[in-house]
């Protein structure tokens, strides 16, 4: 097997970032006020997900009556004894954005989490594929060259 060429698909492969994909960023919130309002930046594409929860079935608690992520409404998927919202996104770079509204119960407060989960851009994607390619092409040439 030639050193050059398998110091070129290695290179191929750690060039496209996929050996080494970013980490993904993880944030928290809470509030009580009646109105919430939430913003950060994100540097990188990828999917945006996480929750908000309540409890309303215990003092104190939270009844959330709205939550928007990025200007889209969510559902409440536990209308009954607790308050719980998801989403899942897929985002570009930007300011993203968290409205929370609701009534404190006794003193109640809701809590929030989220996380951005980087995707590989299409140009990395493609490096990768052609390191892959030429490590299987050589070892490909390498057996039948033995045989």
């Amino acid at each position: 097997m030639r050193p050059h060429v398998l110091a070129l698909a290695a290179a191929m492969l750690a060039g496209s970032g996929l050996a080494s994909a970013a980490d993904p960023v993880v944030g928290t919130f809470s509030g009580s006020s009646k109105s919430n309002y939430y913003l950060f930046d994100i540097e990188t594409a990828g999917t945006f997900s996480g929750f908000v929860f309540s409890q309303t079935d215990i003092l104190p608690g939270y009844d959330i009556t709205t939550v928007m992520v990025n200007g889209i409404l969510l559902d409440d998927l536990v209308p009954a004894a607790a308050d719980y919202y998801a989403f899942s996104l897929d985002v570009l770079p930007g300011t993203m954005s968290f409205y929370v509204a609701g009534l404190s119960l006794g003193g109640g407060s809701f809590v929030g989490s989220y996380t951005v989960t980087p995707v590989p851009e299409a140009g990395a994607v493609a490096m990768a594929l052609a390191g892959a390619g030429l490590v299987g092409g050589v070892a490909a040439a390498r057996r039948r060259k033995a045989a």
